[in-house]
């Protein structure tokens, strides 16, 4: 589904089954209400992103093709940190026209017993 392809390609980049570099396109079959389409992600470039806690943080930008006959308007523009073992830091989710929501990482809470800031 939408929310699982994070999940999924940080899985893919963190184990290092698929690497992240830019100019090279990035695939994920998405199971979506309207049904299952392949969608392809370019990595369009590496940047640097300024997050409130966290400072300077390297990542790689992703940004959605336009798919075949799409069923909807909404598409995710993802920042995955190799620093950060590849956690998405900032999502850009487009609603159809100038309509969208910018999410960036504040922190990042880690290990069962105890918050670790990164």
């Amino acid at each position: 589904d939408t929310a699982s392809q994070f999940v999924e390609l940080n899985q893919r980049f963190s184990s290092g089954r698929e690497a992240l570099k830019v100019g090279t396109p990035v695939q994920v079959w998405l199971a979506r209400p309207q049904g299952v389409a392949l969608w392809t992600y370019d990595v369009v470039e590496e940047e640097t992103l300024a997050t409130p806690e966290l400072g300077a943080v390297q990542a790689f930008h992703l940004r959605p093709r336009p798919i075949a006959n799409p069923s909807g308007v909404i598409t995710a523009e993802i920042w995955f940190a190799p620093s950060l073992h590849y956690l998405p830091v900032r999502i850009r989710i487009s609603l159809g026209g100038d309509n969208f929501v910018d999410l960036m990482v504040e922190r990042i809470e880690q290990a069962a017993s105890s918050s670790v800031r990164l």
